[in-house]
């Protein structure tokens, strides 16, 4: 992962017990964290090891990214979206997954839940939940699989979507 991140000059983004770039942050990084109202400035930089516990990596690149050689590393699922990164996951591990695990854990059904998603990476969430919603800023393939498109997170969507559904008054 690290070799494929420095022959295509990209920075790569981890979370696990804290959060830290593989290199110093670069334009893609920063508007990519820009869309998150943070800065990627004052993370700790260091490759990934051996001996770090990884729970969630992204790779940084320009909104229409050609992240191919991230497809051929075995193991990995890569998941682009619209916003300058992709979502690197093990395989088999995806936000669907992890709603299954808190379904199981509340002893719900999938059709008592809704899932908000505005990419590719959030399609599998959106078609495993009950009622699926599409954010308005979302790309053209969730609006697609979504049950629901709301307005953007900024114009209240979330809200907007919730009402929609009778879940708030």
């Amino acid at each position: 992962l690290n070799q494929t991140a420095q022959q295509k000059k990209q920075v790569l983004y981890f979370l696990g017990k804290t959060e830290w770039l593989s290199c110093l942050p670069d334009e893609n990084t920063e508007k990519a964290f820009a869309f998150f109202h943070r800065s990627a400035q004052k993370l700790p930089v260091h490759p990934l090891s051996e001996k770090d516990e990884v729970s969630m990596a992204l790779v940084f690149g320009k909104t229409e990214e050609d992240y191919a050689a991230y497809y051929q590393i075995s193991g990995l699922t890569v998941l682009p979206t619209c916003h300058h990164y992709a979502d690197l996951n093990a395989c088999g591990i995806s936000k669907a997954t992890g709603m299954e695990a808190l379904i199981r854990a509340f002893g719900l059904s999938p059709k008592q839940t809704m899932a908000f998603g505005d990419g590719i990476n959030d399609i599998e969430m959106i078609q495993h939940a009950g009622i699926g919603v599409a954010m308005g800023q979302g790309c053209e393939a969730i609006r697609q699989a979504a049950d629901y498109v709301t307005t953007p997170v900024d114009e209240d969507g979330i809200r907007r979507a919730l009402l929609h559904f009778g879940q708030i008054d």
